[in-house]
This record gives structure tokens, sequence and C-alpha cells, in this order.
């Protein structure tokens, strides 16, 4: 990427296809979604599994540290998400490594009849045979915060051999347009299946609604709302919006010094990644009274293990608001502490990471810059009835303790709107087959036919 061209203003469209650079008015607007259409028709005649092994081709490139293709997306990181070098890295390789070939298959393999349903009829349940395509044009709209999301949803809609018009999140323009290059050069059925293409959130062709056969959308719940209420009541409207990552900490894993350090190490990593703007980031951790050692001792070692994540992966550039609201947020602690012995702040140089012990304070919005609330419980089952006002905002919560104990609170857990539980380990990365809120991530991107005589 040349310095004198703006990621958000490159585009990446059909052969053939030409648009001014400052807008798309209409008839460009049709004239790309007749591309798209046209070239799905060769997409929908190719197995899907050739479709995972030229899509898994072109994510090796992101994965190699000779290619250009690497490069480019990580300067690209560094310049449109305001990611660290370190921080671009690991967020690349976390991405990329789901999009390979193996991991797509297993991505198609782990929903029910889809396998088969995607290549031709087959059959289905109660003796029914069903066929499953995916829709001709999807419309594919992301969130800014977190990279790589735009590039997973449009992995997903060519994997189900649909064509997929992307408008990535301002955060979000570098991975989705190298990825989308990649894939132009290995394979010409999907160079005419794929567009990328950017606006401000506020600035949407409302023609670009119009022509697509399915929405997918990452943003706030207001984002979420206004495309609602302006999509043909026809279009369906896959949406995934404003959720929030918590963490549960048992008090059997607070016992043996050693591991208290590396569970301590493993949450400040994912508190950091993504410099905690993913929904799957925690935010807010309960720690189970009882073990050896006590939540108010563990949040010292836990501040320790975030000082050290700055140094691993440095986080990226702060706002000037963001840096406003993380200091407000210290000296409203701070101010709290001076008068509550049972509130504590530990904070790392730079606004890079804050750590609160505080049992009474806010738990349902969101925190900013690597600031993680701490707070103490005697017991974790007493975790349902906390959450059960922000329920709809609830998705993913990182736990570390027995197994037993993790099923439990799964199944508690999962009543008031907790879609996962996972190890600390393993949550700021899902699998890609993981069931995003809940739903599979295939399966409502395509449309079912059912024969049943």
């Amino acid at each position: 990427m040349t310095n004198d061209r703006s990621w958000w203003n490159t585009r990446v469209l059909p052969p053939g296809i030409e648009a001014d650079e400052s807008s798309l008015g209409p008839g460009s607007v049709r004239e790309i979604a007749a591309a798209l259409r046209s070239g799905q028709v060769d997409l929908a005649a190719m197995p899907w599994r050739e479709v995972a092994a030229r899509i898994g081709a072109a994510a090796e490139n992101l994965l190699d540290p000779g290619h250009t293709s690497r490069a480019e997306a990580l300067e690209g990181l560094g310049e449109t998400a305001g990611l660290s070098s370190q921080m671009a890295e690991a967020v690349l390789d976390g991405m990329a490594r789901d999009w390979c070939t193996d991991r797509l298959v297993d991505t198609v393999e782990a929903e029910p009849y889809l396998a088969d349903a995607l290549d031709g009829v087959t059959d289905g349940p109660g003796g029914a045979k069903v066929r499953a395509r995916g829709r001709q044009l999807t419309l594919h709209i992301g969130a800014g915060t977190v990279p790589g999301i735009g590039a997973t949803s449009l992995i997903r809609a060519l994997l189900v051999k649909s064509a997929v018009w992307l408008k990535p999140g301002r955060g979000d323009v570098a991975i989705p347009i190298v990825l989308a290059r990649s894939l132009i050069e290995a394979d010409p059925v999907l160079a005419r299946t794929l567009a990328v293409t950017y606006w401000p959130a506020d600035a949407l062709p409302d023609q670009v609604l119009q022509v697509a056969d399915l929405v997918v959308a990452y943003g706030s719940n207001e984002t979420i709302g206004a495309l609602r209420r302006a999509l043909p009541p026809t279009t369906p409207l896959v949406a995934y919006h404003h959720r929030l990552g918590l963490g549960a900490v048992a008090r059997e894993a607070l016992q043996d010094p050693e591991a208290v350090r590396h569970l301590a190490d493993e949450v400040a990593n994912a508190v950091a990644m993504f410099d905690q703007k993913g929904c799957v980031s925690p935010h807010t951790l309960f720690v189970e009274r009882g073990g050896a050692v006590a939540p108010e001792e563990w949040c010292a070692v836990l501040a320790d293990a975030m000082d050290a994540a700055a140094v691993r992966l440095p986080p990226g550039r702060l706002s000037a608001g963001e840096a406003s609201a993380v200091q407000q947020m210290r000296g409203t602690a701070e101010l709290k502490a001076a008068v509550d012995p049972t509130v504590r702040v530990f904070a790392g140089r730079d606004l890079s990471w804050t750590v609160l012990l505080d049992s009474e304070g806010d738990m349902a919005s969101p925190c900013l810059a690597r600031t993680v609330r701490l707070k103490p419980v005697h017991d974790l089952e007493e975790l349902p009835d906390l959450l059960r006002p922000i329920g709809s905002v609830l998705q993913s919560v990182g736990f570390a303790g027995p197994h037993e104990r993790a099923a439990r609170l799964a199944e508690s857990l999962s009543k008031v709107g907790v879609t996962r539980v996972c190890g600390f380990r393993q949550q700021p990365f899902p699998p890609p087959w993981w069931r995003h809120d809940g739903a599979q991530p295939l399966t409502p991107l395509v449309r079912w036919t059912e024969l049943d005589l």
C-alpha cells in the first residue's frame, strides 16, 4: 500500500468494474451487484471443499513470514487499527490460522447436514431430503473495533458459495483488502464473487441495502437498529450487536503459587488482546474466596501480569476521548479507595493498563484501555443472580477451576444469556465453528430446500 493512497479509499471490485474513488452512485451499485451475482453462478457449481482449499491457500500467505501479503497486512493494521507491531502480529496470526483449509473444513462439518447439502440433495432429518444454498449476494457490514472480523465474515459467505459485498469497519479495512487481493490472485472464480468497499458508518448508500439478498452486520445496538429500519421487509438480517465478556475464577485455581501466576498471565493476555476491544474480551472478573490466595492478594499478582503483558504486547494508540475516559475512571476509583479500604487501584504507566478491586463497582459497561474490574464473591453460584440484569449483552465467560465446576457454571449461566464458557487461554480466539452468540456461524447464511414425500 503506497503512502499516497488511503486504505479507506481503496476498493476491491470484480474484474471489469470501475467506480469513482469518492462515491458509488446507484448505477455503480447496480453494476457491481450484477457482476457479483453473475460470478456466483460459477461459485455455486464448485464443490465447497475446493472453495475451502482456495481460501486456505490465500490465508497461508498471511501466515508466511516471507510473503508480501503478510507484510502489507501488518503495516495496515498499524496504520488503520492503531495496533502496536507486536499486537498486529498476534492478531493476524490468531485470526488467519482459522482461515486455513483444515479449519474451514471442520467448520462446515460441524453443522448438521450442511457438508453434503451444500453440494447437492442429501438425507436430512426424519427421512426428508435437504439442499442448502448460499444466497446469491450477501452484504456484510463490519464493526471497526476488532481487526479481522470483516475477513471472517467474508470467508464464511464464500464458504457457503455466496457472492459477498463487504463494507469493513474503519479499524478493520487492512486485512479484508489484503485477503481479497490474495483471493483474486488465487482464483478467477473467487475474483468475480467478492467486493470490498469502505464507507463511513453514516454514509452507507441506501442502494446497497436494496440489492442484497441477506445482510450480516456487526455493530452497536444503535447501528443494528438503524439497519433493521432501513432494510426491505423481505431481506433477512443476521446481527451481531454489542456484547460483553467476563471472567470467573474458582477458589481451586488459587491454591498453588506457580499456578496462580500462570493464571494471571493467561487473564492478562485475554484482557490485552485486541486492546480489550473484542466482544470476547473480559472486563469484569469474579474471584471466589476460600482459596489459599485471597482475591485481594491475587489482584496484585494480576497487576504484575498486566504490566508484563504491556511489554510483551504493547498497547496501541488511544484517542483523546479514550485517554480522558480512562483518566476519569482511574480518578474516580482512587477517590473511592481513599475512603474505602476494600477498594484498590493498580495502574500501569501511560494509561497502558488498570486493575480495579471493587466489590460494589459497575459491571455492565465495557472498560477501556486494558482496564479490568475484579470483584470478590463468596461463591460462583452467585453469578446467575448477579448477571441476570445484563443478560441481554452477555457472551463469553473465561473460567479457571475444575472441569466439573465449569460444567455446573455453564448450566446455570446459560439460563441468563451466556453463550460461551471457556478457558482464559482460549477466550480471545474462539474456534471458527463456535456458536457465535449461541447460533451456528454458517447455517444462518444459507437457504434450505426440503423434499419430504
